[in-house]
């Protein structure tokens, strides 16, 4: 059963790490606040990564999709990005890889008002998909 937990409901503290079980993988994310609203935090993260040379592939807003569907949902985005320089001797070790790859960050506002970030961690992909000996492409990818 797939569990999520809004950070402020649950008492979260910034930097935290929860968990997620779904099927037999568990799944551990960090969750971190940010100061910044929703948008300024993933313009600030997508100007960051572009500068290193990682390609945004998309960016979702959630948010707007809600709105469509004629539903309310607080700001809430994610950012696809990645380096298929990195991310292909990944996909290469194992193709069920690519249901994680590209990389993502989500951000949501709560109902307080507070913006939270999650991701999952590249070593715990790598880890879940049972890809071994490529730490070197895992810590630049980190």
């Amino acid at each position: 059963m797939l569990r999520s937990h809004t950070p402020a409901d649950k008492g979260y503290e910034p930097g935290d790490f929860r968990t997620q079980l779904f099927g037999s993988l568990l799944w551990l994310y960090p969750v971190k606040q940010s100061q910044f609203s929703v948008t300024q935090t993933l313009d600030r993260l997508e100007e960051a990564l572009t500068k290193k040379g990682i390609t945004i592939f998309n960016r979702i807003d959630h948010a707007a999709g809600a709105k469509t569907a004629e539903m309310a949902l607080l700001p809430t985005q994610l950012l696809i990005f990645g380096n298929p320089k990195l991310g292909t001797p990944l996909l290469q070790a194992n193709g069920a890889m690519g249901l994680d790859l590209p990389l993502k960050v989500v951000a949501w506002q709560d109902k307080e008002g507070k913006v939270w970030i999650a991701y999952h961690k590249p070593a715990t992909l790598a880890q879940n998909h049972g890809i071994t000996g490529q730490e070197a492409i895992i810590t630049k990818m980190t």
